[in-house]
């Protein structure tokens, strides 16, 4: 059964960076949702703002003799490959082309790279989920995503460089800034083949401010080169703070204001004055959306 349910609170959407959508919302009972409340449970599709919605989480509290439902919905991409194994299982090199093909036969779903990716090796690729076997691809081949309909996009990134500005004074509420250094290295070791001895240490320039901070090592017999190796290493090594801006900004689309919005993985400006003249450019990785019953929003942090 497909029902139209209006009577709901607190709908928010967060975005990220390779195609993750997550929905949650709060259904109330009434006459208004008399047809589509008991509908609400679990593994229910929602479709919401242009996409399917898989419930996965769901919350019931009583509200005196009535009760509410409280959902967490994921997008149905993710769903149709967490719920698909892939058996076969693949041992050596392989093209990107064959990998995705791995991923995404047999599912609803089609691909296509837009930039080029180089052959890489594995060993018992396969025999599991096809959203763990997408989620290995992208770390291992260094790749990212964008869904439109259903096909996937690979690029090397995500995102367009534009002239956005979020700026203290025109469209900034208010701003939170995260400096982490938990997994802060300067300096890691690698071991390659061991028949061919390859062995590789790297060292960043960072270590003038920082000091000698060893990273987990890398040993994977694999790499044949020391150049390749030493490729991985420095993939791997976070030798810079992690730096997470957070921004409370005026969307100006619920008041009918017609201008780009900036989307994930998009590079935008963020000009701040008051916090020790913040001038930087930032990369935008998720995007938290909130909107009222009218699906106009009211809210929006990035």
């Amino acid at each position: 059964n497909t029902e139209p349910f209006t009577h709901f609170n607190g709908l928010k959407r967060t975005r990220k960076v390779n195609g993750e959508k997550t929905i949650e919302l709060t259904v109330l009972p009434s006459t208004k949702n008399a047809h589509a409340f008991n509908l609400i449970e679990e593994e229910s599709i929602i479709n919401a703002l242009d996409d399917d919605y898989v419930i996965k989480k769901l919350n019931e509290q009583s509200r005196g003799k009535k009760y509410i439902k409280q959902a967490t919905a994921i997008h149905d991409f993710y769903v149709n490959l967490i719920n698909k194994q892939q058996p076969r299982i693949h041992n050596g090199s392989i093209t990107f082309q064959n990998y995705m093909q791995m991923v995404f036969e047999d599912t609803p779903h089609t691909f296509v790279a837009i930039d080029f990716f180089p052959a890489r090796s594995f060993e018992n690729l396969g025999n599991d989920n096809r959203l763990a076997l997408l989620q290995k691809g992208l770390d291992r081949f260094k790749a990212e995503f964008e869904l439109v309909g259903n096909q996937v996009r690979f690029k090397e990134r995500i995102g367009n460089d534009t002239d956005f500005q979020f700026r203290y004074g025109h469209n900034i509420k208010s701003i939170k800034r995260e400096v982490d250094t938990t997994n802060l290295a300067t300096r890691i070791r690698g071991t390659g083949d061991p028949e061919l001895g390859v062995e590789a240490e790297y060292i960043s320039p960072n270590e003038a401010i920082f000091g000698i901070i060893d990273a987990p090592p890398v040993n994977d017999e694999r790499f044949k080169s020391e150049p390749a190796l030493l490729e991985e290493m420095k993939s791997r090594l976070q030798d810079t703070p992690l730096v997470t801006l957070t921004v409370d900004f005026v969307d100006l689309r619920a008041a009918g204001y017609p201008y780009t919005v900036p989307n994930e993985g998009d590079r935008v400006w963020l000009i701040y004055e008051p916090m020790n003249d913040l001038l930087i450019e930032t990369r935008i990785l998720e995007i938290v959306e909130y909107f009222d019953t009218d699906l106009n929003v009211i809210k929006t942090e990035v």
